[in-house]
């Protein structure tokens, strides 16, 4: 099941209390559709210029499958959001040099992968790009600095006791 998806619907339909609830649950997938533009925007933003990143978010929102999956009630405007947030935070954990954001990136791979298990293929080339950027960034005691950061991990993940708990 996907926890994250069932878990955001949920509290769609006790925050909005207009419409049907197919409706409430379109609105959630548009929403985390144009909140992972966003991030999309920022994360280009980062590495390049403004003017890229508008481009790049442009393209990517008015693409025919992005735009298709955006406008249904589907799982996968909240994928696209927690892979580019994954990408977003990589990026700056890295360029910060923050060991919060390392602690945060563990923490959205849990919820990201308590949503979808795609999220697996993302994990390879975050783990590649933190370990050749590590030398600058997380040089002391990095060891319990990756320790923390899956005890963030599981956090996250713990998000799927939600279909044990719900069902009693």
């Amino acid at each position: 099941g996907y926890a994250g998806y069932c878990q955001l619907n949920r509290s769609a339909h006790m925050v909005f209390p207009f419409g049907t609830i197919a409706m409430r649950s379109s609105l959630v997938s548009a929403l985390c559709s144009c909140l992972a533009v966003f991030v999309l925007y920022q994360l280009v933003i980062l590495s390049f210029s403004a003017f890229a990143g508008a481009v790049t978010a442009l393209l990517f929102a008015v693409s025919f499958t992005f735009w298709s999956q955006a406008n249904i009630q589907e799982v996968y405007g909240l994928h696209i959001f927690f892979i580019c947030l994954l990408l977003f935070l990589s990026v700056k954990a890295v360029q910060t040099r923050s060991v919060r954001m390392l602690y945060l990136l563990g923490f959205v791979f849990g919820l990201s992968s308590s949503h979808h298990l795609l999220t697996v293929f993302v994990v390879p080339g975050v783990v590649v790009f933190l370990y050749i950027s590590e030398k600058a960034v997380y040089h002391k005691s990095r060891i319990r600095n990756y320790l923390v950061a899956v005890g963030f991990f599981f956090l996250g993940l713990s998000s799927l006791m939600y279909f044990p708990l719900r069902s009693e």
